[in-house]
C-alpha cells in the first residue's frame, strides 16, 4: 500500500500543477480570442444599417467563415502546446513510477506519445449520454456552438429592430464572456485528456509491474457526482472511465503497483479542501465528514438525503459515471418516491 499511497500523492499534486499549466495556455490563447472578437465586430460594422434578408444571410456566412478560420488558429496553437505536454507527462509518469517500484521503468515510443494529441478520443459524460471526441472534434464543437449563439443573437436583434452597432457590441460581448468561458473549459479539458492518455501510455509500457489504475477525484465541493462516485475505484490499465469524464474535469488515474514490486516504508497524502489527508481517503469517506450544506452542494438535496441515510455515493452513477436519474435511483433502491 505504501508505494501506491506515494503515487496518489505524486499524481494528485501533478494534477494541481496541470491546472496551473492550463491557465498559462489560456493566457496564450487570449490574443486569438481578441482577434476573433475584433474581426467579428469589424464585419458587423461593415453591414448597411438597414438589414435585408439577402444581406443577413451573407453576413452570417461571413461570420461563420471568420469563426472557422480563427478557431483553426486556436487549434494549431493548442496542438503545439499539447504535443510538448504529452511528452512531458509520459516522462513524468515514468519518473513517478520509478520512485515507487523496485525495477527499472520504461517509456513508450515517440510515435505512441505523438498520437495522443491528434488521434486519442476523450469520452465525455453529457447529461445521460457519453460523447467520444478527438481534440479536433472538440474544437469543431466549440466553433459550432459559438456560431449558433451569434446567429441566434443577430436574428433576435433584427426582429427587435436593434442597430448594427448594438448587435456588433452584443456579438463582441458574447466572445468576451460566454465564448471565453467555453474556451477556458475546452483548454482545461484538453490538457487533462492529453496528460491522462500520455501517462496511460507509460503505464501500458510498464504493465508487468502495474495491477491497474485507481480513479482519484479532487476532494472539494466542485467535484461532480460523476467523478466523486468513481473515486478510489481500480480499473485495468486503459479500461473503464478515463479522465476527463466531463468538461472541466480535474480527476486523475493513478497506477496501482503489484505487491511484489512495491517499495515498503513510504507513505503519501492527497490534497483536500480541508488540507492534506491520507492517500487512502476516498471521496465517500471524505464527504461523510462534511457538513450538511457541503453535502447538499455536491449532491443536491434529494441525493444528499439518500447519502445521509446510508447510500454510498458510488450508487448514484452507472459504470461509466453517467448520473442515474433520481426517480430511477429511488426505484432501484426500493424507496418510496417523494
Amino acid at each position: 500500500m505504501s508505494s501506491n499511497s506515494l503515487l496518489v500523492d505524486r499524481l494528485t499534486r501533478e494534477q494541481l500543477l496541470l491546472q496551473r499549466y492550463s491557465n498559462s495556455v489560456i493566457r496564450e490563447l487570449l490574443p486569438i480570442l481578441t482577434n476573433l472578437r475584433n474581426s467579428l465586430e469589424a464585419r458587423m460594422l461593415d453591414t448597411p444599417t438597414e438589414f435585408q434578408a439577402v444581406r443577413l444571410a451573407g453576413l452570417q456566412a461571413d461570420l461563420s467563415r471568420i469563426i472557422t478560420e480563427i478557431t483553426g488558429q486556436l487549434e494549431i496553437n493548442l496542438t503545439e502546446n499539447l504535443t510538448e505536454l504529452a511528452q512531458y507527462q509520459a516522462e513524468f509518469a515514468a519518473k513517478a513510477l520509478q520512485t515507487a517500484v523496485s525495477v527499472e521503468t520504461v517509456l513508450p515510443s515517440v510515435d505512441q506519445i505523438a498520437a495522443v494529441v491528434t488521434r486519442s478520443q476523450m469520452k465525455l459524460v453529457s447529461g445521460q449520454q457519453v460523447k467520444s471526441l478527438t481534440l479536433n472534434q472538440l474544437i469543431t464543437e466549440f466553433a459550432g456552438s459559438m456560431d449558433r449563439q451569434i446567429k441566434t443573437a443577430i436574428q433576435a436583434g433584427v426582429i427587435e429592430g436593434r442597430t448594427v452597432q448594438e448587435l456588433a457590441r452584443e456579438v463582441g460581448g458574447l466572445v468576451n464572456t460566454r465564448s471565453r468561458r467555453q474556451a477556458e473549459t475546452l483548454v482545461r479539458t484538453a490538457v487533462n485528456h492529453v496528460g491522462s492518455v500520455a501517462r496511460q501510455r507509460t503505464y501500458e509500457a510498464n504493465a508487468d509491474v502495474i495491477a491497474g489504475e485507481r480513479y482519484v477525484s479532487t476532494l472539494d465541493s466542485r467535484t461532480t457526482i460523476t467523478c466523486s462516485s468513481l473515486d478510489s475505484n481500480i480499473y485495468p490499465i486503459g479500461k473503464g472511465p478515463m479522465p476527463p469524464l466531463h468538461y472541466g474535469c480535474r480527476s486523475v488515474r493513478v497506477p496501482e503497483v503489484k505487491p511484489e514490486f512495491r517499495i515498503p516504508g513510504i507513505e503519501g497524502e492527497r490534497a483536500s479542501v480541508d488540507g492534506p489527508v491520507s492517500a487512502r481517503t476516498t471521496y465517500n469517506s471524505f464527504l461523510k465528514k462534511q457538513s450538511k450544506e457541503f453535502q447538499n452542494t455536491v449532491l443536491g438535496e434529494e441525493r444528499a438525503k439518500l447519502f445521509r441515510s446510508g447510500m454510498n455515493i458510488e450508487r448514484f452513477t452507472d459504470d461509466m459515471g453517467v448520473v442515474i436519474p433520481l426517480d430511477q435511483l429511488k426505484a432501484r433502491e426500493g424507496l418510496a418516491l417523494a
